[in-house]
């Protein structure tokens, strides 16, 4: 097997993880960018709340993580079932 299609299974093994970072990255984005009244960056003093930060960034990752985990037991119960069907 070549080196693409190493890391192509590789990628494919710990999607959910890639998807859930990445979502987890988008929600803290979205909360610097609508961050009107100063919760996580205190425009005066400029401090940054990193504890908030971390728990959007965590609670979204959990929840996507648990969400593309049962997904893909779910597709891998229904791939077996039609397989044995036939």
């Amino acid at each position: 097997m070549g080196t693409k299609m190493i890391l192509l299974q590789y990628l494919m093994k710990f999607w959910n993880i890639l998807l859930s970072f990445f979502i987890g990255c988008l929600m803290i984005f979205l909360a610097f960018k609508h961050n009107s009244q100063g919760e996580i960056i205190n425009y005066e003093t400029g401090d940054i709340d990193y504890l908030y930060l971390f728990l959007i960034f965590s609670s979204w990752f959990i929840v996507i993580f648990i969400l593309t985990v049962i997904f893909k037991v779910l597709l891998q119960y229904f791939i077996k079932l039609i397989r044995d069907f036939k």
